[in-house]
């Protein structure tokens, strides 16, 4: 082929999804229900796209399609890899996994919902189960003063409220 169709500049866009890395076997990880529906929502996006892509008629778009099989891949196996974690009961006083945590540092406060590494990505103010921050407020409760270790630091963080139905 001819050089004059092709470009060196060219490069193959990144899978929309990356699986995580591997577990051991038998580890699972965790995701709350809305993150898992989130998932789920999103796959079927991609499906429906991929699927209109390789309609007969459809205009030819090699590299998303290559996008999108590589996303869906990578997003079934970590689906195979997660369990749906039951949501906190509604008067459950304890952080877990989809808490909504209001934080006091000093005079700052800030309000995190705890979810599963797997939803970082699905809106601001969240806090991963598995980071230091997120494994040191699982089971705390409303007045309960925590340290943490950070990045920045050793911090003392306060809850001053924990909410399970946001």
């Amino acid at each position: 082929m001819s050089k004059a169709f092709t470009s060196e500049e060219t490069e193959d866009l990144p899978p929309l999804w990356r699986a995580p890395a591997a577990l051991l076997p038998g580890q699972r990880r965790h995701i709350t229900p809305g993150g898992h529906r989130a998932l789920l929502a999103r796959r079927a996006q991609w499906d429906a796209e991929r699927s209109a892509l390789a309609q007969p008629g459809a205009r030819p778009d090699a590299e998303r399609m290559r996008q999108l099989l590589a996303s869906l891949d990578a997003l079934d196996r970590t689906l195979a890899m997660l369990t749906v974690a039951e949501a906190p009961a509604p008067g459950d006083p304890h952080v877990r996994l989809g808490s909504v945590v209001t934080l006091e540092e000093g005079s700052r406060t800030r309000r995190l919902r705890v979810v599963g590494p797997d939803e970082l990505g699905d809106g601001p103010d969240r806090v991963s189960v598995d980071s230091p921050l997120g494994r040191a407020l699982l089971g705390a409760v409303a007045g309960e003063e925590r340290d943490v270790e950070l990045p920045r630091g050793e911090v003392v963080l306060r809850v001053v409220h924990v909410d399970q139905g946001a």
